[in-house]
């Protein structure tokens, strides 16, 4: 099968078919490539200046307004089934100020 195949190259009737190996050069080269096109690039320039700046807009320049509300005691939402709990009377999470306590 190989005679067949070197005849037939020799004679021109098929292009010489090489395998390509790769080799610890060519990964070398490979890796020095940049990864990543035009728009991965812009779009971290863009999206990253642009996270920062909500993140500074939320956190310091417009801070929530405190709640000057009433909360209503919403009993239902306090019902205890057992007589003692190992935290005390009131719930794990209502140590808030603004929750209401009954």
């Amino acid at each position: 099968m190989q005679a067949l195949r070197k005849a037939v190259a020799r004679a021109g009737l098929l292009p010489a078919v090489t395998r390509s190996m790769t080799t610890h050069a060519q990964l070398a080269v490979d890796s020095a490539k940049p990864k990543g096109s035009m728009v991965d690039t812009i779009g971290v320039y863009t999206m990253v200046p642009l996270a920062i700046g909500v993140f500074i807009y939320d956190v310091f320049i417009q801070p929530e307004d405190e709640f000057e509300g009433e909360v209503p005691p919403y009993p239902y939402m306090r019902i205890r089934t057992r007589s003692e709990f190992p935290w005390g009377p009131d719930g794990l999470f209502e140590i808030h100020k603004h929750v209401a306590s009954s």
